[in-house]
């Protein structure tokens, strides 16, 4: 019996100083602060852009000058400014080099696509496949925010992993530290006021917790006991 009550006491403590579960708990990587975030957009397709670069995960198939449609002159049989940008996939030939990062060169070669000019000694083309990133296997640090009701009285300790409190595994997560990000009174307490010690808050911290990195160069978070 006092073996469970100090488990309680310490899932207690968990809950209302560590803000890290059972207590309408919500965790999410993307930080709750307003503004403009990247978001999943449309499938990858073939482009045709003024330039001579593409845009990140599109490598260059080939390059052109066109001057009615991106301005200038060509002035030489190697000058350009459009390039047709396609998706990267697990093999793919691009105008140039190097390779992006996780991709390895298998095969160099000359494309009229990439250059009016191919003597069979002039190398202009890459052949890259997909290989495996040099940290996977190895640990990582990634970011979490959790969110949680706490009462007052526990508002020293908020977020307090990596100061009050040491690196520790938290139902399944590995957390190294922590800082407060945002906090709200939800509801007043018993004497009207959001500094009573039981007045409720909404509490987000932002948390750095242990990941492993994959052959992608995703860092996946790890799951501890």
């Amino acid at each position: 019996m006092q073996g469970m009550m100090r488990l309680s006491a310490l899932t207690t403590a968990l809950c209302g100083v560590l803000v890290l579960g059972g207590c309408n708990i919500q965790t999410d990587e993307a930080s709750p602060a307003s503004g403009t975030e990247l978001e999943s957009g449309e499938a990858a397709q073939e482009l045709t852009l003024c330039g001579t670069t593409c845009p990140a995960g599109h490598h260059v198939t080939s390059q052109t000058c066109n001057p009615a449609a991106c301005g200038g002159s060509c002035s030489s049989a190697y000058s350009y400014n459009q390039v047709t940008c396609a998706p990267n996939t697990e093999t793919f030939s691009q105008c140039g080099g190097p390779c992006p990062s996780g991709w390895q060169a298998t095969e160099w070669g000359c494309s009229s696509a990439c250059a009016d000019f191919c003597n069979g000694i002039y190398v202009n083309q890459t052949t890259c496949t997909r290989g495996c990133d040099p940290r996977a296997g190895t640990y990582g640090r990634k970011t979490l925010y959790t969110s949680a009701e706490s009462e007052y009285a526990y508002r020293s300790g908020w977020c307090g992993i990596g100061t009050i409190y040491p690196a520790m595994c938290h139902e399944g997560t590995y957390y190294y530290s922590q800082s407060l990000e945002t906090r709200g009174c939800l509801r007043a307490g018993s004497n009207g006021t959001c500094q009573d010690p039981d007045a409720v808050w909404r509490v987000t911290c932002r948390s750095s917790v242990q990941c492993v990195y994959d052959c992608d160069g995703n860092c996946v978070q790890t799951h501890c006991s």
